[in-house]
């Protein structure tokens, strides 16, 4: 799950999965949403994620696999990245 602060405003990111990604749209001010995240199929097993958040909401997402690849077009101090409820930093996403 990607959490931002409340006074993030825009933030846009993208992410790699090794594996399988769905969009979790249950998880309230938490969830993904269908018209700005997207997950793309790279036609190698990996899937690529994009997305847009911001202003104290956050995307979340189920994957199996690893994750790779993440870039966000905000300072680290805007938001927050959970693995299994489980704080992570971004360089913890090779």
């Amino acid at each position: 799950m990607i959490r931002t602060v409340a006074d993030s405003g825009d933030f846009r990111y993208a992410f790699t999965v090794d594996g399988t990604v769905t969009r979790d749209t249950s998880n309230g001010d938490d969830s993904a949403e269908t018209n700005n995240d997207s997950i793309s199929d790279n036609g190698d097993g990996t899937y690529t994620v994009t997305g847009r958040t911001g202003n104290g909401y956050g995307d979340s997402y189920h994957y199996l696999g690893s994750l790779s690849n993440w870039s966000g077009d905000v300072d680290e101090s805007y938001y927050t990245l959970y693995c299994d409820g489980t704080e992570i930093q971004p360089s913890d996403i090779s």
